[in-house]
Order: C-alpha cells, then structure tokens, then sequence
C-alpha cells in the first residue's frame, strides 16, 4: 500500500517547476508510505511521478516506485495489492519476462506492458495507479471495480494533477478554490459526495471500476469492468439447500481469505464479537489451526461494564471467541490522550466529502494495530450492505417496493443520514428535490440481469455499485491510512461480492434469524449462539461525544462561530436559534466544514 502522485503533461510542453512541485506532492503523503519516497522525473519535464511506499509486499527490497524501464518507455506508480501476483508472475515468466524483485508492483508493470488494461481482468486485488506508456505518449489511470483504493486528480488545459488524496491537489492549485455547494448538501444528507465528485469545484475522484486515459491531447474515462452475479443465477436456479450453499459459502470465504492475508510481514484481525468480525477470524486462523492476533477495540468504557446478551458483554465475548480460536487476544480504547488531535486532523482533510465521523475512530483503530507493530489489518466490512444487516433494508424488503421497471429500482440506503424534512428546515432556499442521488439505484451497466433478481439482490448490488466505493471504501481508506496501516476486508473480494449479491432472499434472514442468516448458522454451528444471535451494534461511538474531547477540540465554540454558520445558506429563523435540534445531526459536518476553511486560510489559500 502507498501513497501516489503525478502531474501530467497533457499537450506535451514541459511543465515548469516540476521537480519542487512533485516534492511538494510526496511531502503530503508521507503518512501512507513512510518506507520508502522516490520519484520518476521525465528528462523533457512533461509528467513526475511519485510514490511513497508502505513497503508489505518483498517489504526488504531496496527497488522503490514508481517503476519503470531503462528508457522510460514505461512508468507505473502503484497503490494497492495483488493476491494472486504469484501465479501472474509465473505467467509472464514463461512468456519471457523477468523480474528483478517479488513486488507485486512488478507483476502489475510487466503485465500492462504486455496486455495493457485487459490484464487488469486477470488480477484478484485492490488499486489505484497511474502507467504511463512512451510507445503511445499516453497516461492511463485505473481503479478497482469495487473502489477499495482512491486516485483524485485535476484537469485544466495544459496539465492533469492526480494524487491518492485531496490536499496534494489543493497545494498545486494555490488559486481561489470554490466550494461545491451542491456536493456539500449531498454530503450532509448521506456522508459522502456523488460518486467521482468531491467538496471542491474542479477537483474529481476517478469512479470505481474506470479507466482515465490522457491521449492525443484528450481526456477520457471509460468502465473497463463490472460484476458478473449473473455467473450464480443458475446454481440457485437449481434449489441448493441450506447446507449446500453454506458449503459454497465456505469453499469461497476460505480462498479468498487465505490471499489477503500477508505472506512476508505480521498482522492483526479485528475482532468486535459481531457476526463479520468473528467469521474474518474464524477463517483466518483456519478454524483455530493457526496461531493469529486479534484486536478488539471500544470508544465507550463504560459500555464494558453493561452486559448484552447471555451475561457477556462485548469485550468478554472477544476473549472468549478469541480463547476458542486460539488468537493472541489485544483490547485498546479508542478515545484515549490522540483522539482529539486524530478528530482534528481528520475533520481538517476532509475535502473529499467523507463527512462522516467514523473516519476517526477507524484512524485510531489503525494506530492501535501500529502500536502492535503490524502494517496491515483484517476487518469486515460488507456483509451488512449485502445480506440485510440493516433493519431499514429489510423492512424495505417485507414492504415489497419494487416497481415493474426494475431500472427504476430505489431505496434509501443505510447512511442516508438526514432527510429532506431536516434539510428543507435547515436550508428552505435550496431545491434539495432537485438533486438525484446515485445511492440506492443500480449502475445501468447492470440493467441485462435486474429482472432476474430479487428485491433483496436489488439491495445488495445497489451497495455495491456505489455505497461500498464511495462512502465505506473512502471512510476506511482514509481512516486506515492516515496512520499508515492497510485494511483488508475479505469480504470484499469481487468473487466474493458476486456470490453475496447472488444469495436468494431466503438466505440473507428468515424464521431463525432477522439478518445474515447464512453467516449467522455457520458461527452457531463454529462457536455457538452466544456469538451468532448477537445483535448488530455499531463499530464505535463518535469519538467527539466524550465530554473531554469534546471540549478538547472547541467543536461547540467552533460550530457556533459567526464565521461558520456564514459557510451554507442556513435559513434565518434557525440562525436566531443554532441550538435546535435539526442542527445537531450535522454538527460533525459543520465542524469539518470550519476546520477545513480553517485550514487553507492558514496556507494563504482562500476558501470561497
């Protein structure tokens, strides 16, 4: 995992500054590779690239990105992980390629100089990089179809600006920056901008699944890839029974939980006690066969003390499922002396629209897994989103809104945080019916197989088509990488998805049990029912609901600045009475809003 970054000659005149501009670059990112920095300057000045390494795959060797021939010919600057890189490897082997290191960088390199993008559909893993190829004086961007890695980037006439982060970007452009007023009222209503659009005018997100190429002086995006459910449609047709599918379930789950774990560096596995957690390190360990950390972590103390379900509460549930799997059990508080200064820090950056306040308590829960001295960490995200983890999901389900046209489908996802009630109260001058949301409808690359599904596969691809890249991918990548530690999620592997999505409604909850039916009879069957009739609770209180922290970051004395209030057209009977109770539901987000103006102010740079 690594940081990126790029400015990108588009008409092919040299770019001027371009070696202190790029340093300027790599200097933001350090956080999300303090291994290694190095760069790639073209002798004519007309693209620099950089990278700052996390050094987890052949972590001891002193070869560095980006990577490129010995002419230059070929230059690719890599932020993610391939893992199946070692059967792609011994591929290109015998075609004649050779290697002079196991990177998995590499492996990517070698195969785009062979096949170009068509062989990004041999790779099970996750990414964002930049490839320039000489031979066609082109740049190519690429991201994951399922967006577990982000690239943002800046066109204008001359130049393309791309970087693994928002504040890379805003530092080349040094001009006044315009606010999206639309994106922000996007974002306070489901805690992430559209998809490929951030809180700042000019400054996009490459979309999931998407290719970006500069060539012959153009600039164009195109899908290069989608997921194909439909390759399950027939064993279900079939009528498995329960044990049969559990059975596949098991098979998949295992594969693709044995690749994501590192082969060469130490890691650890979350462990909350809740049904995703558990089933990642049930698997992991290989059913208690091999000897795994786990980690479980809080932001409230005092609910330790309360007791849940069958006399054990959270805590005392990890330790008890970590003693039956044999994991080296570790328990950390999240709200400890650097929450503050993390809330600070995230709330500061947080241009790219992820106005949610779990980005800090993920940061947190990474530098717990650093201070453990591991680089990467297992959670689960996903089973929620894509078997019914949400009592807003299966209600809709039961209510059996769907309409004839099933292109039409929609629903209201599980972060869609405030309605339009709220936000006409809070804002009576904006149109907010005018706004039409990508969450909750379906890519129209998928229209072919929608009358085949069913309302709860509707659900699960919807997720998949936008929520997971854009509002749970963004929030963990971010989180996890601002403190240098790379999250991986099993259950986000594409032939993971594609079966989840897949599942008949009668798999996802039924008499037995109201949600994840399926993963719920496999813990019962692994560990028993004190784990798998646990109910769903969130990952972590807000960190900023503690008094003390709360006070430690002013967010009170900052949300009610004059200054503040003056950033969104707020209507005037609520500015006469800041204190209602709409307004809290977007205290975080204004909180953010402030310490983002905050910051560009202190850099000269003004906010408009």
């Amino acid at each position: 995992m690594c940081g990126i970054a790029g400015i990108y000659s588009i008409n092919g005149s040299p770019v001027s500054n371009i070696t202190g501009r790029i340093h300027q670059m790599a200097d933001l990112l350090q956080h999300r590779g303090p291994d290694c920095t190095d760069f790639n300057i073209d002798s004519d000045s007309r693209f620099a690239f950089t990278n700052t390494r996390l050094a987890i795959s052949d972590p001891m060797s002193q070869l560095t990105q980006p990577w490129s021939t010995n002419d230059n010919k070929f230059v690719l600057t890599f932020n993610g992980e391939i893992y199946n890189d070692l059967e792609l490897r011994s591929d290109l082997a015998s075609k004649g390629f050779t290697f002079k290191s196991n990177q998995d960088t590499e492996v990517l390199f070698n195969g785009l100089i062979e096949r170009g993008p068509d062989f990004l559909d041999d790779i099970d893993g996750m990414w964002a990089f930049a490839f320039f190829n000489g031979h066609e004086n082109s740049l190519m961007l690429s991201r994951d179809i399922l967006g577990e890695r982000q690239v943002f980037y800046h066109v204008n006439d001359n130049e393309i600006i791309f970087s693994s982060e928002i504040p890379p970007l805003l530092n080349q452009l040094q001009t006044h920056l315009s606010l999206d007023i639309d994106q922000v009222m996007f974002s306070l209503r489901y805690g992430a901008t559209k998809p490929g659009e951030t809180l700042i005018s000019g400054i996009k997100k490459l979309n999931p699944g998407h290719i970006l190429k500069v060539k012959n002086r153009e600039v164009s995006t195109y899908r290069f890839t989608k997921l194909n459910p439909e390759i399950w449609f027939e064993f279900f047709e079939s009528n498995p029974d329960e044990k049969t599918v559990e059975n596949k379930f098991s098979e998949l789950f295992s594969a693709v939980c044995l690749k994501r774990i590192p082969r060469e560096i130490p890691y650890v596995s979350t462990l909350s006690a809740g049904i995703d957690s558990t089933l990642v390190s049930l698997y992991a360990s290989n059913f208690g066969q091999t000897k795994i950390e786990t980690l479980f972590a809080t932001s409230n103390e005092d609910d330790l003390k309360s007791v849940e379900y069958a006399s054990l509460n959270d805590k005392e549930s990890s330790k008890k499922i970590s003693g039956q799997i044999n994991s080296i059990h570790h328990v950390a508080n999240l709200d400890g002396k650097d929450a503050g200064k993390v809330l600070e820090d995230v709330a500061s950056n947080s241009y790219d629209g992820m106005l949610e306040e779990g980005t800090a308590a993920f940061q947190m829960l990474g530098f717990k897994g650093r201070e453990l001295g591991k680089k990467v960490m297992l959670i689960s995200d996903g089973p929620d989103e894509f078997l019914t983890g949400y009592t807003s999901d299966r209600n809709f389900i039961l209510g059996k809104n769907v309409p004839e046209n099933k292109t039409e489908f929609t629903f209201p996802t599980n972060h869609q945080t405030n309605n339009i009630e709220i936000m006409n109260t809070l804002f009576p001058e904006y149109n907010f019916e005018l706004t039409s949301s990508p969450f909750g409808t379906i890519d129209k690359c998928y229209e072919s197989i929608l009358g085949q599904m069913d309302i709860s596969q509707l659900i699960a691809l919807s997720y998949a088509s936008y929520s997971i890249p854009d509002y749970n991918n963004l929030r963990s990548d971010r989180g996890f990488m601002g403190a240098s530690i790379e999250s991986r999620s099993p259950f986000l592997a594409p032939k993971m998805v594609e079966f989840l999505i897949a599942l008949p409604q009668k798999f996802r909850f039924n008499h037995k049990y109201s949600s994840k039916s399926i993963l719920r009879n496999i813990i019962e069957q692994k560990l028993g029912d004190y784990v798998s009739n646990r109910p769903k609770k969130g990952f972590s209180e807000p960190l900023w609901y503690n008094h003390d922290i709360n006070n430690e970051i002013r967010l009170d004395e900052v949300i009610y600045d004059p200054q503040t209030l003056r950033i969104l057209p707020f209507s005037p009977t609520f500015l006469d009475n800041p204190y209602s109770d709409p307004f809290h539901k977007i205290r975080w987000s204004m909180y953010a809003l402030a310490k983002m103006n905050e910051n560009l102010k202190s850099k000269g740079i003004n906010f408009v």
